[in-house]
């Protein structure tokens, strides 16, 4: 928690909205004010509002530093990031998984830890290393999100399916009972043995699916929505990068003519190719957000072939 700059905690403090100005006489009999200075034809003037207070609305702001995390309604409860290792303490003393990363986006509005689980599954010749993410999030953005989330160990890219009864993650609400159903989400050690029984199947089954390079093509086109009417540079760009990461890709020579060689030239791609406009945009792409969907939609295509 150290390591990680996790250190702190969050409390829930209360909002005022300033209204209108108002003179000096009526701020003097005003409880409670703010008061800001301008500068009018290069003299200081100096302004006073009325604070009111928002009932309904509150700002999560960080003890240590006082940076405003976010805004969030009178029913959300903080789970302190202490709460988050907690959780993960009992996973690791009982030797299934290992921390791994620790650490948090932007000013510490969202909080995350992976653990490494001790066993690692193998598809055909490939490594694949299993991890659990906690993700916590102290804006109001998102709900305590724990997942499964596996990785291809020769290239490093995340391999992570949500299909239709391949259930990868559990989610739990920030409401006063939080603190409980984070502690019953140590059963979310179930998501190891059934993420490791579905992502054996749909991995296992991908080695079986025969393609060419034409539906290969076809799959890379659908998967980015790339309009072959009036194809762009940049859609051009992602078709052969994409090619070029199925043909030539680290770990890939064994694979071309599969599902398995084409589901992980798009995930390659994502993850070693692709640029991003920071390590955090590609943190949340891969692992949080609209990624999921892409590799989704590619294995759903392939396991109909």
């Amino acid at each position: 928690i150290e390591l990680g700059g996790l250190d702190f905690e969050v409390e829930k403090r209360p909002l005022y909205a300033p209204s209108k100005i108002i003179t000096m006489e009526e701020a003097r009999a005003t409880p409670r004010i703010q008061r800001h200075f301008t500068n009018v034809d290069g003299k200081i003037q100096a302004n006073y509002s009325k604070l009111n207070l928002l009932t309904e609305k509150f700002a999560t702001v960080r003890t240590d530093t006082d940076v405003p995390l976010g805004i969030v309604g009178s029913k959300y409860t903080v789970v302190q990031n202490q709460a988050a290792f907690d959780f993960f303490d009992d996973i690791a003393g009982d030797g299934v998984a290992n921390y791994e990363t620790a650490g948090a986006l932007g000013s510490g509005e969202v909080v995350f830890i992976t653990a490494k689980v001790t066993e690692s599954m193998t598809i055909h010749k490939d490594q694949i290393d299993k991890y659990l993410l906690i993700s916590l999030s102290h804006d109001g953005s998102s709900a305590i999100t724990v997942a499964y989330t596996p990785i291809r160990v020769v290239c490093n890219n995340t391999l992570t399916l949500a299909l239709k009864g391949s259930r990868n993650k559990v989610q739990i609400r920030h409401t006063l009972s939080a603190h409980d159903r984070l502690n019953a989400a140590k059963a979310t050690l179930g998501l190891i043995k059934t993420g490791d029984v579905n992502h054996t199947e749909y991995f296992n089954r991908l080695l079986d699916v025969n393609v060419d390079e034409g539906q290969v093509i076809d799959l890379f086109i659908n998967a980015y929505k790339i309009d072959t009417t009036n194809l762009s540079t940049k859609g051009k760009n992602i078709l052969e990068a994409n090619l070029d990461y199925y043909y030539k890709g680290l770990g890939q020579e064994a694979y071309v003519g599969t599902g398995w060689g084409a589901y992980n030239a798009v995930t390659g791609y994502l993850h070693n190719i692709k640029t991003y406009t920071s390590i955090e945009t590609k943190f949340k792409a891969e692992l949080m957000t609209n990624q999921q969907a892409i590799r989704d939609n590619v294995v759903s295509e392939l396991l109909i072939l």
